[in-house]
């Protein structure tokens, strides 16, 4: 991970931890956007120290701790245990930073109710059917279909270029190449978490053959509208496939 990105995320755990609303608002750009289950939408710094002045109102005694991380930057994602007065579950969030390491974007998904109590959200069926069809779609090779389920205006990040790039032609081409590239042969979806329209997906990385490695990883989506996908950043830690040879 950067050293600046570091920093800032070792800072922003720090703040949630001590419940200190003046560090963790220091973390987050003048335009920074968010979400989480409990506080929806948020902008600016104001909104996200307000949100988690609600997080420590409503849970609290708060505990967070990274379990692993995916991505160096300058997207990332922590999968999160989150823990209050003996009750815990796991969680997806999943950063932005920008160039001087601080944070651009933060979506934290996970379900409030196995710490809160009360009935946990549920995916909407129409949510899980797409989600499935993502990963379906690619593992079948079928371009078409996998073409259908996104957005004119995706916008995308991947973990290996370390870039992002937008429109339906960069999807059309990560489709194309992911194979050849790393012998990618399979992606699995392990969990979902969501909220709104946001999604995060915790996917087991195939190798090609029954000899290939495999690897974990976190796709975090937003849908549009018209429930495609128009937000696709794919984080996880290609260092394995990429000094595997596979041919």
């Amino acid at each position: 991970m950067d050293p600046a990105i570091r920093t800032t995320f070792d800072a922003c755990l720090a703040a949630v931890r001590n419940g200190d609303g003046a560090a963790f608002q220091a973390c987050f750009r003048e335009d920074a956007e968010g979400f989480s289950n409990l506080a929806g939408e948020f902008q600016g710094p104001a909104g996200f120290r307000a949100a988690l002045m609600g997080l420590n109102g409503r849970v609290p005694g708060v505990l967070m701790e990274p379990l692993r991380t995916y991505g160096e930057g300058p997207e990332m994602a922590a999968r999160m245990r989150i823990s209050s007065r003996g009750k815990e579950t796991e969680g997806i969030f999943a950063f932005r930073f920008d160039g001087e390491g601080r944070i651009a974007r933060l979506i934290a998904l996970w379900d409030p109710s196995q710490v809160l109590g009360g009935a946990a959200s549920r995916l909407t069926h129409a949510t899980e059917v797409a989600v499935q069809a993502y990963f379906r779609t690619y593992n079948d090779d079928d371009e078409a279909a996998h073409m259908a389920l996104i957005s004119p205006k995706l916008v995308y990040f991947g973990a290996v270029s370390r870039m992002t790039a937008e429109g339906i032609e960069t999807a059309r081409g990560i489709f194309r190449t992911a194979h050849e590239r790393m012998g990618l042969k399979r992606f699995d979806p392990i969990r979902i978490l969501h909220g709104g329209s946001h999604l995060a997906v915790l996917v087991r990385i195939h190798g090609l053959g029954a000899g290939g490695p495999t690897e974990e990883g976190a796709w975090v989506f937003r849908l549009d509208d018209e429930g495609r996908f128009d937000r696709v950043s794919v984080l996880w830690n290609p260092g394995t496939f990429l000094t595997w040879n596979h041919r």
